[in-house]
């Protein structure tokens, strides 16, 4: 089990008007989300360790033929930052550990950034976005 509290949080509401590193990794990781929309495939969508959620809606954002995007994390307290800050209609979000996630749906792409660094097993934690996967994705 991976402590949530040791991971690093962008909060964009939470950056200082005179924060320029912060307002440029910002920028970074929404172009990151933007770059992975463009080469996600239509359908369901997971984004694994999704934080405060921002990334879950810009991908959803930017692809309207995203039937779904689910925004994984393991801290709840981001899990209720996210569906409180960047809900969607074609968003959700669940609170659980990207080493242990399972669903009973089949997702046609998956994103996960900042990731894997953090986790104690990152070939596990492959193999079980794998398992996640529909066999044509």
């Amino acid at each position: 089990m991976l402590n949530s509290d040791t991971l690093e949080r962008l909060v964009p509401a939470d950056l200082a008007t005179h924060d320029a590193t912060g307002h440029e990794t910002f920028r970074l990781h929404a172009d990151r989300y933007r770059f992975a929309a463009r080469h996600a495939k239509p359908g369901r969508l997971i984004d694994i360790a999704c934080g405060v959620g921002y990334g879950t809606r810009i991908l959803v954002e930017e692809r309207s033929d995203l039937e779904s995007v689910l925004g994984v994390d393991i801290s709840e307290a981001a899990i209720a930052y996210a569906q409180q800050n960047y809900g969607h209609p074609r968003t959700s979000y669940v609170a659980t550990d990207a080493m242990t996630f399972g669903s009973s749906l089949e997702f046609d792409s998956a994103v996960s950034l900042e990731t894997i660094e953090h986790l104690p097993d990152p070939s596990s934690f492959i193999a079980n976005l794998l398992r996640s996967l529909s066999p044509t994705a």
